[in-house]
Order: structure tokens, then C-alpha cells, then sequence
């Protein structure tokens, strides 16, 4: 730094935040409403995770057709949400966001999960002056994920022998490395595949068994994934 002369000046982090990003974010935000104000209808969605910090945060993200018939997308807001998840948070927080972008006029559905607190904030948006008719739809995914999740209920004990045999080979190195070595035997020159327990939340439930699992071929002698498994647990 010191032969650089004195010609280089290292920016500090709130001359960096005032002269770049803020600039920045006004004249994307002035992009995107110009977007949205073309458009003649408009539809949103949002969701909130917690992140590994166990903070929580909250997307809204506009959907709508331009002129020449396509279709786009823009995130308006990801921010980190500190309320407590009330119907009465979200709708204040929706509303927000449906005003700040000038949404009022053109806004026709959200589609959201199909959380009692979600439900409820949408029910209560519907209330509001100019969002009478604002329509609200549930997730699809999320819906069949739900759907799923019930159906499965008479496999309950089938899916914790399951996932404690993932949990298994998740846990222990030697396992998984023995695993790999059954499967390069029976399947040579191809990639070994991996187990995958379910994630209730996830909108492809139930990856009971490693996939995609090889079919036992009449007198060819190739024996199906499950069996190296079996012979693991055996040992």
C-alpha cells in the first residue's frame, strides 16, 4: 500500500453504502416500478424462511405480462422480519409493499402457502379500499406436498425404518464410503448415486430410497441398491 502512493485511498464501508450502493438501489427501484406501472395487472407471491442464523426473513415477488405478451418476474423485497408472524404483521407488511410500489390498482392475486396465519392476513388484506377483489391462491406444490403428507400416514413405520437407515449412512463415513464401493461392483463406470432422507417443507416429499434405483434384469445377475443396503446392515 505504501508504494501505491498517496494517489489510492481505500474506500471505507459507509463511503462505499452512500456513494455506490445506494445509487444503485434507487435507480434499479425506479427500473422495476417503471415496469410494474406498464403493466396492466399484477399478481404476487411471498413466503418467510429462517435462515441457519435463525433469522427470519420475508420475500414478496411481483409477477406480471408486459406489452408484447411476456411474462416477468421481479423480487421487491427480501428483508429480515422481526415482528411475530400475525395475521395482522403480514397484512400490515403486505400492505406496505403493495402501496410502496403503487400496486393497488392492478394487483388481482397472491399466491402464498397455506399457513393459518397467511390465510388470515390475506383474508384481512381483502378488506382493505382497492383489494376486494385481489383473489387468493394456494401454493399448488405446497397443496400436493400437504396432500402427500397425509396419504403417507399409513407408511409411518416403513419411512423410520428409512430414514433411520439414510440417517446411517449420513452419519457414518465408513458406511458411505463401503456404499460406494458395493455400488461401483454392481454399477461400473457409472456415477454412484446417494441417499436422500425427506424434508417434510420440501415440495418433493419422501425420497425414500436412493434414486434412481437400478431394476434386477432377468438372468443378468444385477442385484437393486436396496440389497447393498441389506448387506451393510447385516454386517
Amino acid at each position: 500500500m505504501q508504494d501505491s502512493g498517496n494517489s489510492f485511498m481505500l474506500s471505507i464501508r459507509h463511503q462505499i453504502y452512500n456513494a455506490i450502493l445506494v445509487g444503485t438501489y434507487q435507480q434499479a427501484f425506479d427500473e422495476v416500478k417503471q415496469v410494474l406501472c406498464s403493466a396492466e395487472a399484477a399478481s404476487l407471491t411471498t413466503d418467510s424462511w429462517t435462515s441457519i442464523c435463525t433469522e427470519n426473513y420475508i420475500a414478496i415477488t411481483a409477477h406480471y405480462v408486459i406489452a408484447d405478451f411476456r411474462l416477468g418476474s421481479c423480487l421487491l423485497q427480501c428483508i429480515r422480519y422481526t415482528e411475530r408472524h400475525t395475521a395482522d404483521n403480514l397484512c400490515t407488511e403486505l400492505c406496505r409493499v403493495i402501496t410502496e410500489w403503487s400496486l393497488e390498482e392492478k394487483l388481482v392475486a397472491v399466491v402464498t402457502d397455506n399457513a393459518a396465519n397467511v390465510t388470515a392476513a390475506i383474508g384481512q388484506l381483502q378488506q382493505t379500499d382497492g383489494c376486494w377483489t385481489v383473489k387468493h391462491l394456494p401454493c399448488f406444490a405446497h397443496t400436493l406436498n400437504l396432500d402427500v403428507q397425509q396419504a403417507v400416514q399409513s407408511i409411518n413405520d416403513l419411512k423410520t425404518k428409512v430414514k433411520n437407515i439414510v440417517t446411517y449412512f449420513h452419519q457414518s463415513t465408513a458406511a458411505a464410503a463401503k456404499l460406494e464401493e458395493l455400488q461401483e461392483q454392481i454399477r461400473p463406470n457409472q456415477r454412484p448415486l446417494k441417499l436422500k432422507n425427506d424434508v417434510v417443507m420440501r415440495c418433493s416429499p419422501y425420497p425414500l430410497k436412493i434414486q434412481p434405483t437400478p431394476h434386477r434384469g432377468e438372468g443378468s445377475g444385477n442385484v437393486q441398491v436396496e440389497d447393498c443396503l441389506l448387506e451393510l446392515l447385516h454386517q
